[in-house]
C-alpha cells in the first residue's frame, strides 16, 4: 500500500474506503475487492491521466464532501482540483496502476462529480468521444462511440 498523506492507496481495485480517526485524524482505508468484469475501463485509466478535474469546493471532506482535502488543490475561493491533473501531462494523484494495463481509482467511491459524470454509460459499453482523445494521448485504440 502507498500512503499519501491521509489517503492510503491499495494495490487492487477498491470497492470503497473505511474511514477511522487516529490521534483526531480522518484516515481512509480502502477496502479492497478482486472482481473480474468485461470492462474496458479497468484497464484504460487514460481519462485519469488526460484532463484536468475542477470541482466545486463543497465537494471536499472539510466542507461536507467526500473528496480527501489532501488531494486537491484550491482554485480560488470555490472551486478545487484534483492533485496532479493540472500539469502539460496530467496524472490523477489517486489514479493507481498502469495506464492501459490494470487500472483503479484510490477513492472511486469518494471521486468528486466530474469524475462520476464522465462517459457514465462506459461500464456498458457506451463510450464517449473524450474517452477516445484520452486513449489517443497514451497510444490506445478507440472504443466505439455513442455520444448522446
Amino acid at each position: 500500500m502507498v500512503c499519501l498523506g491521509r489517503l492510503i492507496l491499495a494495490p487492487g481495485p477498491v470497492a470503497g474506503l473505511a474511514r477511522r480517526k487516529e490521534n483526531g485524524k480522518s484516515l481512509c482505508i480502502p477496502i479492497v475487492t478482486h472482481t473480474v468484469m468485461d470492462n474496458p475501463c479497468l484497464s484504460c485509466g487514460a481519462c485519469c491521466a488526460a484532463f484536468r478535474v475542477t470541482f466545486h469546493s463543497s465537494e471536499l471532506e472539510s466542507e461536507g464532501g467526500r473528496v480527501p482535502d489532501g488531494l486537491a488543490d484550491m482554485e480560488g475561493r470555490e472551486h478545487a482540483r484534483l492533485k496532479g491533473t493540472d500539469y502539460a501531462s496530467p496524472r490523477c494523484l489517486a489514479l493507481c496502476g498502469k495506464i492501459g494495463e490494470k487500472v483503479w481509482c484510490g477513492i472511486y467511491s469518494e471521486r468528486p462529480s466530474p469524475c462520476r459524470e464522465f462517459a457514465p454509460l462506459a461500464e456498458i459499453g457506451n463510450y464517449a468521444s473524450a474517452c477516445n482523445r484520452a486513449r489517443a494521448r497514451h497510444g490506445l485504440p478507440e472504443l466505439p462511440v455513442v455520444d448522446g
